[in-house]
């Protein structure tokens, strides 16, 4: 069953700027959820592949204190499959390399009991307990809330590091290679509890830095890291309201990474931040969406090689969906319907092995579903015949690799050279083909390409245009006297490669 994509009444905020929205539709289209039962509540999710089968796993964070496992089987479908016991109210997980022998491992703050847990992971998909590792507070307890897992000393071995939400505090447990030690936070006491952590190079000088958003503070801070477990100094962008959830990625494509974060106050939304050079940053741009906008991602939905966001917020059932115009802006918000009224999570991963990236939730009815992206894609174009004659029609033929959604898939056309073929503008892909065709009016001589864009991925086809057959000479004795009649031999038409009639006059 396809999902449901409808539109919302949307604008653009700067600072001090208000922009008109972006009126474009999105040509993106998600299946409705897999849900599997957890059997509890989950807080949190992690994507990844766990027992090096080249399929996507997922891990899941549970109430219980817990860490259960599911199995992609590769079919479409997936299995719950062990739990692992960690600490109490786990409200993170992330998945990474961390004992040195390839195999992905799972990493899981805990904060009610102020650690972190890592969990070995093996050749035969099991895990075990690799550690427990403290994380003391420098005031009060830690509590961390969010983890991240990177190389924060440069040496080759993955660190976790950690928001603290009880001590308003980061910490970074640095990897010795065969254990986690805990370094003492050098961003000391923030305003606010953390609420989301994202790592980068944001300044470009080869130091991972830590990126987080707090529950007080209405804006989004970088700590610059020192490549030793600590941090230097911080940047702080003010924002239009209290932040909650966290992405980072380069959404411009300009090697600069970007922050965007969600607005969790009643006026909801998510605001874009572009990097730049320096550790700097541009101003916000609020993308306005429901209230109380809890959770973001980053994903490629469309095929395009820009980043779309994917955001959730409370107290309703719908994902919303911003679509990138290839240059950091986002075109208006499209939202799609799933079940379920409350995420407690989002992750993306290409989880059916198609190169598309999918969606992957925590549901509030204590599920995990999963949404496989069914966005098609352009994959040719052809003219047919490549070569013919003015006042001839031509058929040009597009190919998408899956089946157009129920509204059709919409290509846009252009031609370099509208004088010697008439091309429309736009046509649509019928609902359920992966074949359409156009008809063109061949009208001049001429060379002209022909570009069909979908999702602002394109591909082009030529066409040569030759006049029609001109009245010609042709020496011959039409007459049988024996006299070549050169001059006087006029072909009035050729059809299928014969005379049809001629007009001449006999030489004397």
């Amino acid at each position: 069953m396809l999902s449901r994509l409808h539109r919302t009444a949307v604008g653009l905020f700067a600072v001090a700027l208000i922009a008109a929205c972006v009126s474009t539709r999105a040509q993106v289209t998600l299946a409705q959820p897999i849900e599997k039962a957890l059997g509890t509540i989950a807080n949190h999710v992690a994507a990844g592949d766990l027992n090096r089968d080249g399929r996507v796993d997922l891990a899941i964070a549970l109430s219980t204190g817990k860490v259960v496992i599911v199995w992609n089987n590769g079919n479409g479908d997936y299995t719950v499959g062990t739990q692992y016991t960690v600490g109490t109210t786990p409200s993170c997980v992330a998945i990474g390399e961390l004992t040195g022998d390839l195999y992905m491992d799972i990493a899981v703050a805990n904060k009610g009991s102020n650690n972190v847990t890592v969990l070995k992971g093996s050749s035969s998909g099991t895990f075990s307990l690799h550690q427990t590792v403290a994380v003391p507070g420098l005031v009060y307890a830690s509590n961390p809330a969010w983890l991240a897992i990177a190389d924060m000393t440069n040496d080759g071995k993955n660190d976790i590091v950690t928001a603290n939400n009880g001590d308003r505090s980061i910490s970074v447990l640095v990897n010795t290679g065969t254990s986690f030690t805990a370094t003492t936070s050098s961003t000391g006491l923030l305003l606010g509890r953390p609420r989301c952590l994202g790592v980068g190079d944001f300044n470009k000088d080869g130091k991972l830095d830590a990126a987080i958003t707090t529950d007080l503070e209405a804006s989004a801070k970088v700590f610059f890291g020192d490549n030793k477990g600590g941090f230097t100094s911080s940047v702080s962008k003010v924002t239009s309201q209290t932040t909650g959830g966290l992405a980072v990625g380069d959404l411009n494509n300009d090697s600069y990474l970007d922050l965007v974060v969600t607005n969790d106050a009643n006026i909801g939304g998510v605001q874009v931040i572009l990097g730049q050079s320096g550790g700097t940053f541009a101003e916000p741009v609020r993308y306005a969406t429901f209230a109380n906008t809890k959770h973001v991602i980053l994903a490629d939905l469309d095929w395009d090689g820009a980043l779309d966001i994917v955001s959730a917020q409370a107290g309703t059932p719908d994902l919303s969906l911003f679509i990138n115009n290839g240059n950091g802006t986002f075109r208006s918000c499209y939202q799609y319907s799933t079940n379920d009224f409350t995420k407690n999570g989002l992750a993306s991963a290409d989880m059916d092995n198609d190169g598309l990236a999918d969606i992957v939730m925590i549901q509030s009815n204590n599920s995990t579903g999963i949404c496989n992206n069914l966005t098609p894609k352009l994959e040719s174009i052809a003219l047919n015949p490549p070569t013919t004659a003015v006042g001839n029609a031509v058929l040009g033929t597009v190919n998408l690799n899956r089946p157009a959604p129920p509204e059709g898939s919409k290509i846009t056309l252009t031609c370099t050279n509208p004088s010697v073929i008439n091309v429309p503008t736009t046509f649509t892909v019928p609902a359920g083909q992966t074949t359409g065709t156009f008809v063109m009016a061949a009208q001049a001589a001429g060379t002209a390409t022909v570009t069909g864009t979908f999702n602002r991925r394109f591909f082009s086809d030529t066409i040569t245009v030759t006049p029609v057959d001109q009245p010609s000479v042709w020496p011959c004795d039409v007459n049988n006297d024996g006299k070549v009649d050169v001059t006087d031999i006029t072909i009035v038409a050729r059809m299928s490669g014969g005379l049809d009639s001629i007009q001449w006059t006999p030489a004397d």
